[in-house]
């Protein structure tokens, strides 16, 4: 039997080793990272933008006028299937919302889900009326 064949297979056993534990050690760290810093950020982003689209469109104007909210479902229905929303309407010293709209099969909010408001006035009969539009948010799963 030739000794530097040994050594070889040997070495190239060590390396493979090495490489499996340092495998083994980099997804035992990887499963510990959590992504929830991450779906904080993007539900933040998202949740401001979503309401800035839908003021910018007249869609939160539209419903507030209409006390409908089939433009909102629509917009709510065209989002990723992995998020989930809730817009509910305030008029000015109401606590109690005057229309819903809710992505379906997103009707039950956590409570870790992420809440933004959008503040925007609506002329009826030449008057302003102001309204709060609340944005909850939430990653589906």
């Amino acid at each position: 039997m030739n000794s530097k064949a040994f050594v070889i297979s040997f070495d190239a056993v060590l390396a493979l080793l090495v490489v499996f534990a340092f495998l083994v050690a980099s997804f035992s760290l990887i499963s510990r990272v959590s992504d929830s810093g991450f779906n904080e950020s993007f539900l933040q982003a998202f949740s401001f933008d979503s309401l800035k689209v839908l003021e910018a469109s007249g869609k939160l104007q539209q419903a507030a006028l209409e006390n409908d909210s089939s433009g909102i479902d629509s917009f709510l229905n065209s989002l990723p299937y992995y998020y989930c929303a809730r817009i509910d309407f305030f008029e000015q010293g109401s606590s109690v919302p005057s229309i819903i709209a809710s992505k379906p099969n997103c009707r039950n909010v956590p409570s870790n889900s992420f809440l933004a408001r959008r503040f925007f006035a609506v002329s009826i009969n030449s008057e302003p009326v102001f309204y709060t539009a609340e944005l909850k948010s939430w990653i589906a799963g």
